[in-house]
């Protein structure tokens, strides 16, 4: 193979990571979104389910004890009591904390009011009954509008108070806040794509590519979800045979299966990037992605421990100031650096994608040659 036709190398981690700042320096609106949403977050509504916490205590009570009572057992009224205890704990208040409405992630059972969705004690089962964090908005799987405030102590009193009473307006609160936070996701990424690939960004391209596009990421999320929720099934079963056969291991298995999920994902991690920087259906994205990570794993791996690493010490750093005006250059520094970091994600992938391509292109290339010499 002639040296003189390799691909340029691609460009090394650092770099990247410099270039998604510089990026977002020469386009400070995409600054906007993880900015306006900690804003919305700060000073916006609440929402308040400590009626429907009450509808739920009365319900599950009497169901409890129903069932308590048919079995003839003490132990599930034993549990019927802590529930309740907890139910009338989060009822009579808990500290507020935010949770991200305009982002992907939502939790299964809500709490008591903080801005834009309710508060969740962290010591209860409430607060480790979250989505996954495949979903989790965040710089790390890049799947939502990064959030400095989320899960963290609400400080201001609204002006407004949601009150939910009842399951179904609840459920159709939060679908309706995910789906909003879903689009807003979507309309982030597809601004730093259009960044990545050009110098100016179309407004016009944006609305004209936003259905096709809406539609490929909730593609790309239900493939996630699927896939997710299939392993981590197969690990659970071998756990729970292995223990109705009174053989130990179960909490290994399961931690085998978040292990194989976690590289499965990883495997996945640009296919949206694929989606929108090259123009590609769902599932030739995944390929590209799954192609790009094979051929250049330790650099991802590098290029992602690297961008947990940054975004970990600099919300550590912004939560210092967390109360009062201080809280403001916080957000600001908060949007710089995140944004910065999806960013970077893009151009890592257009980067290493482009590599291999070429290098894929030359090989084969360089196999045909022999094989019309051989012949």
């Amino acid at each position: 193979m002639d040296p003189d036709k390799m691909p340029t190398p691609p460009v090394g981690v650092i770099g990247i990571i410099s270039r998604g700042f510089e990026l977002v320096a020469d386009k400070p609106i995409l600054l906007l979104f993880p900015l306006l949403l900690d804003l919305l977050l700060l000073i916006g509504p609440q929402v308040d389910f400590s009626e429907l916490l009450v509808l739920v205590e009365a319900e599950g009570h009497d169901r409890i004890v129903q069932i308590s009572e048919q079995a003839g057992l003490p132990e599930p009224v034993i549990a019927r009591q802590a529930l309740m205890a907890e139910l009338s704990a989060l009822n009579g208040g808990v500290e507020p904390r935010y949770m991200p409405a305009l982002g992907v992630p939502a939790v299964v059972a809500p709490g008591i009011q903080s801005s834009i969705i309710s508060g969740i004690q962290p010591d209860t089962p409430f607060a480790r009954d979250q989505a996954p964090p495949l979903l989790d908005a965040s710089v790390w799987f890049q799947f939502g509008v990064p959030s400095l405030l989320t899960g963290r102590s609400a400080h201001t009193s609204p002006t407004i108070i949601l009150r939910i009473g009842g399951p179904l307006n609840a459920a159709l609160l939060l679908t309706g806040l995910r789906l909003c936070g879903f689009a807003l996701a979507m309309v982030f990424f597809m601004l730093i794509a259009q960044a990545v690939q050009s110098s100016t960004l179309s407004l016009r391209k944006l609305l004209a590519d936003a259905p096709r596009r809406l539609l490929q990421g909730l593609m790309f999320a239900g493939v996630l979800a699927v896939i997710t929720v299939v392993t981590m099934f197969i690990f659970w079963l071998i756990a729970l045979v292995l223990s109705l056969m009174n053989l130990g291991g179960g909490q290994l298995v399961i931690g085998v299966g978040t292990a194989v999920k976690a590289w499965i994902v990883l495997f996945m991690q640009f296919g949206l990037h694929g989606m929108l920087l090259n123009d590609r259906h769902l599932f030739p994205a995944i390929w590209d992605s799954m192609r790009v990570v094979q051929w250049h794993l330790p650099a991802t791996l590098l290029f992602l421990m690297l961008i947990f690493a940054i975004d970990l010490v600099f919300t550590q750093i912004w939560l210092l100031f967390d109360s009062g005006f201080l809280l403001l250059p916080g957000l600001v520094g908060h949007s710089v650096i995140s944004a910065g970091l999806v960013a970077a994600g893009f151009i890592y992938f257009r980067d290493r994608h482009r590599h291999w391509y070429e290098f894929h292109t030359l090989l084969v290339a360089e196999l045909k040659r022999r094989q019309r010499e051989r012949n």
